[in-house]
């Protein structure tokens, strides 16, 4: 039972992947600063529909597939769909659109990919798969943290850094309880340069995701990472939190 429901959160977190990036080809999109991003429709051409469509069914059942029964194979076709949909959207861009693209990396496709090569390598050894998923996804946490470091460096642990952005994330909305939270943390910049550096720590020491000692207290601490993510910075990352729960659940059964 905690399989099952470990792969379940797995392809919910793993599906929105292409869910992502396929309904950037089928949208024009517009940027709201204050919970996230919003998206306006635009005319579909039924021909796309019918592509995007078929590549969304075509990854669902695969990735189902793959978590039934794992396969070696079947990770590299979830990335060629995946590069396919992503050169696509990559085409549509042009000069005169301004295309903001935070949140995208693609953690549940490299852990697919990091399971395929060890089912290969290893005869197809389920339980070596996942392990080796868990330590590309421990990888993606370190990169993501080393990410910040090059590009913040010492301003991360600022304490204007992260109030500033606090700030404009409770314009609007400083009467909701989402809004009252980010202007607490804001207004004390000793507890938000402490929670900037909590969180940079915690995707620093991502890679000890890859041991079984230390999965389950990575795997709690990054959930509750998140969890403040969405509420203080309206950031909501689906595909990381499920697969992080979906991982530690196939692993510890």
């Amino acid at each position: 039972m905690v399989t099952l429901l470990g792969s379940v959160l797995f392809w919910i977190g793993a599906y929105t992947l292409p869910q992502r990036v396929g309904g950037m080809i089928l949208t024009h999109d517009t940027v709201g600063y204050n919970d996230g991003f919003t998206r306006s429709t635009a005319l579909r051409s039924p021909a796309k529909t019918l592509v995007v469509g078929s590549a969304w069914l075509a990854y669902g059942s695969l990735l189902a597939w793959f978590l039934y029964a794992p396969t070696a194979w079947i990770p590299f076709v979830l990335y060629a769909i995946m590069l396919a949909l992503r050169t696509w959207e990559r085409s549509q861009w042009t000069d005169r659109r301004e295309s903001v693209r935070l949140g995208a990396y693609a953690p549940s496709l490299a852990v697919l990919l990091g399971a395929g090569v060890l089912l290969a390598l290893t005869d197809n050894d389920v339980a070596a798969g996942w392990e080796g998923a868990c330590g590309v996804l421990g990888g993606c946490y370190l990169l993501a943290g080393i990410a910040k470091v090059r590009h913040a460096g010492h301003h991360w642990f600022s304490a204007s850094n992260l109030p500033l952005l606090l700030v404009e994330r409770a314009h609007g909305n400083e009467r909701t309880p989402a809004g009252k939270a980010r202007l607490f943390v804001a207004t004390r910049p000793k507890l938000a340069a402490a929670l900037a550096a909590t969180a940079l720590i915690l995707q620093l020491a991502g890679p000890l995701f890859a041991f079984e000692a230390t999965r389950t207290p990575l795997a709690i601490l990054m959930t509750l990472q998140f969890a403040g993510f969405a509420v203080l910075l309206g950031y909501r990352e689906w595909e990381w939190i499920y697969i992080t729960i979906g991982l530690w659940l196939i692993t510890i059964a």
